[in-house]
């Protein structure tokens, strides 16, 4: 008797047994069903799925117990059988139950990312389910997703109305101030959108401006990312120029090549992409163009390892038409714009007056 067909062989041997497995299944997989799949909350216990249900279980049972199992096998004994019966109605009730809820558990986790799927946690959605249902369970996620994308709107508004107001009384005096504080503006968005009230994520936002390399300058020299053989020809640069916290931080100048094969990901790219957006989600896994030096690669590659960010998003601004430099979103954590092309354009979208706010700024800075 082979390990396959054991339980074939059992089955034919015991039929009355088999029978009661099999009908004990099936009345424990409707059970599952049919009483998770409600919403108990406001009734009360006589009229909930799972106690009249229970009408069912008993019925099986009842029929088990009275019936003349004898007639179809003489050494069957309904102890056993009803035995039989009931541990096959349990189990598949529970494996419907709990295979259900894993089900809702791994949609959260996939959803956890998301904008209106912030504010339901995995816990309580697992909660609400297994006590009340799976239809209690979805009106939850649905008041937690519109609660969510309310709170992160009153903020949205809150921050674009600072913004406004910050490039409307800009001064000669007061650009870094109010640049700066755009910037903190498109922070406060982005951890709204992430729910990250405790900065968990390490978001921050610079600004880099366009910046011609002249013998006058001497940005050529300052460049980063670049062969030396590569210096001379280079016209543009764009360089650091405002962070989002008022604090001493190195500059970056990043060299802006005349071919489109040397572009370097990130800003540069972002400058003359369609959408004028790159995003970088794991800064481990770069992706070049295929013209960039090996030895520039290596550049790049050594100093992302060196930083704390994980990820980070550049966006294009635009004075009177004309690109003028970018600003970039940078997080602790990986896909700092979300994992999906649709969530990246979607955050961009969000973030599109900021930029435009800091175009205005610096629309006449040279």
């Amino acid at each position: 008797m082979s390990p396959a067909t054991q339980p074939v062989d059992w089955a034919l041997a015991n039929p009355v047994y088999a029978l009661g497995l099999l009908v004990g299944a099936a009345i424990g997989i409707f059970y599952g069903f049919d009483g998770w799949r409600g919403d108990t909350a406001d009734g009360e216990l006589k009229d909930s799925p799972r106690v009249k249900n229970l009408i069912w279980v008993g019925t099986g049972a009842v029929a088990a117990f009275f019936g003349d199992v004898h007639a179809m096998d003489p050494d069957a004994k309904k102890p056993i059988l009803l035995l039989c019966y009931f541990i096959a109605c349990l189990s598949a009730a529970v494996l419907v139950v709990v295979g259900w809820g894993a089900v809702i558990a791994i949609s959260r986790i996939a959803a956890s990312r998301e904008l209106r799927e912030n504010g339901y946690a995995l816990s309580d959605a697992l909660g609400d389910y297994f006590f009340y249902g799976y239809r209690y369970y979805r009106r939850q996620a649905g008041q937690a997703k519109d609660d969510r994308f309310s709170q992160f709107i009153a903020t949205y508004l809150a921050q674009v109305s600072y913004a406004v107001t910050a490039a409307g009384t800009a001064t000669d005096t007061t650009r870094v101030e109010m640049a700066r504080t755009i910037l903190q503006c498109i922070s406060a968005v982005v951890k709204s959108y992430h729910a990250d009230q405790t900065d968990g994520l390490g978001i921050r936002a610079n600004l880099t401006l366009i910046r011609p390399c002249t013998p006058e300058n001497q940005f050529t020299q300052r460049l980063s990312f670049v062969l030396d053989a590569e210096r001379a020809t280079v016209r543009q640069c764009l360089q650091s120029a405002v962070y989002d916290v008022n604090e001493n931080r190195s500059g970056i100048f990043l060299p802006l090549f005349d071919d489109e094969g040397r572009t370097l990901p990130g800003a540069p790219t972002a400058l003359g992409h369609p959408d004028g957006l790159a995003i970088i989600g794991d800064t481990a896994n770069i992706v070049f163009t295929a013209a960039t030096p090996d030895a520039v690669r290596e550049l790049v590659k050594a100093y992302f390892k060196g930083k704390l960010f994980k990820s980070f998003a550049s966006m294009r601004v635009v004075g009177r038409g004309q690109p003028i430099g970018v600003v970039n979103v940078e997080a602790r954590v990986k896909d700092v714009f979300g994992n999906s092309a649709e969530e990246n354009r979607r955050i961009a979208r969000y973030l599109l007056p900021f930029c435009s706010a800091l175009g205005i700024i610096y629309v006449d800075v040279n």
